[in-house]
């Protein structure tokens, strides 16, 4: 450990708070500073729910906290590809809720860092980074100042949301359609429903006049345009050098890291294990440079994904997710690809499976053209390997 066993951590989010638990538990006295006057973010974006792919378990040990009991597997998933209608593999994904209520994960990280002794001081805004000491960690998600504080590119998502009381439980659904710039998700949990319609710059409020539409007739959900409040999400995704785990001698983490999935913006996932790294960079920053890079080595190539993907017309994206659903084994290498952007989410097979199943297995054809692309290169990576090796021989030879 180094000689000075202070940590100040800026935002009380998923990230800021998994960092400031590991440091305590490794002996530091570490101390929150957090904007709002309590824990559980904006006012503006919170409660919301969530749904990630996750796997729990393995998670739960990597961050060295579990909160298996604030992430729930859905009982019913279902995804509308313009009108048609899937049924999701839930065991995939798992819901959790944000914001300030007991039910959060927000309130239950606050419980176990006031247990390991975090100071945590509200109410406090912090704009001017360089009266921060030494390895400070900046984690302020969302928060759109410090974007432009540390210089990071970003983009903006106008957008439309609801949060409201529910009788539903463990249900998600995800909606791709022309009126959504990204996809429409929402989930209801722990008594509450909560929507999210990513909308063009500048919005076009008659899509949201049509979600409602589709809603109610599609799922028998019936909230008015009038409860859905305005939002705009500040996201880092503006380019490739939203990948960041240090600001001069300060550490970032989470969001402001660019920690989040470039293709669906999974975000959650990418914060837990952003926390982890974060704590780990105070006492060797080499170490968690190399395991930053290590969780994030897919984001480039994701991030290209998506960018070819958002100048494809919009049919042209439903005909490719349609496809995709019909005979997702012909898609297998694009759809790995699109899904291998989540930070430190090591199952590429998970969206895959989450359309077909576990124990599906694509016609026998396709695997006997796999097997033997398989071997093929297999023979050619060894061929390789082998005029390398006697290129080396004849060089020692001489």
């Amino acid at each position: 450990m180094g000689n000075n066993k202070t940590v100040q951590v800026v935002g009380a989010g998923l990230s800021g708070m998994v960092a400031a638990i590991n440091l305590a538990h490794a002996g530091y006295e570490v101390t929150v500073l957090e904007a709002e006057a309590r824990v559980g973010g904006s006012g503006l974006l919170h409660p919301s729910l969530h749904i990630t792919p996750i796997d729990k378990a393995k998670v739960w040990q990597y961050v060295g906290v579990d909160l298996d009991d604030c992430f729930q597997t859905p009982e019913k998933f279902l995804t509308y590809l313009g009108t048609r209608r899937h049924s999701i593999f839930p065991q995939y994904f798992s819901m959790v809720e944000r914001g300030p209520r007991p039910t959060s994960v927000d309130t239950r990280l606050y419980e176990l860092a006031t247990r390991a002794g975090v100071e945590f001081r509200f109410s406090i805004r912090v704009e001017n980074l360089d009266e921060l000491p030494p390895n400070t960690i900046i984690a302020t998600g969302l928060d759109p100042g410090m974007f432009e504080t540390l210089g990071l590119p970003f983009r903006d998502i106008p957008s439309r949301h609801v949060f409201q009381p529910s009788v539903l439980d463990r249900y998600g659904l995800g909606i791709f359609s022309e009126y959504a710039s990204e996809y429409f998700y929402a989930g209801a949990m722990n008594q509450i429903f909560y929507g999210m319609l990513p909308l063009e710059d500048p919005p076009k409020l008659e899509c949201l006049s049509q979600l409602v539409k589709d809603l109610k007739q599609w799922e028998g959900i019936d909230i008015p345009e009038s409860l859905w409040r305005p939002v705009v999400f500040r996201v880092p995704l503006g380019g490739p050098r939203n990948l960041r785990l240090f600001h001069g001698d300060k550490i970032l983490a989470g969001t402001i890291a660019g920690m989040m999935d470039p293709f669906f913006l999974f975000g959650i996932h990418g914060a837990l294990v952003s926390g982890k790294i974060a704590a780990l960079a105070v006492e060797d920053r080499d170490g968690a440079q190399m395991e930053f890079n290590r969780v994030n080595r897919y984001f480039h190539r994701t991030f290209r994904a998506k960018q070819a993907y958002l100048r494809l017309p919009v049919k042209t994206k439903m005909s490719f997710f349609h496809a995709m659903t019909s005979r997702p084994y012909l898609f297998s290498p694009m759809i790995q690809i699109i899904s291998q952007g989540i930070p430190g989410h090591d199952d590429p097979d998970y969206f895959y499976r989450s359309f077909v199943g576990p124990d599906y297995q694509p016609p026998l054809p396709i695997r006997l053209a796999k097997a033997v692309m398989k071997n093929f290169a297999a023979a050619l990576l060894g061929v390789r390997l082998e005029k390398r090796d006697q290129g080396a021989n004849r060089r020692q030879d001489s």
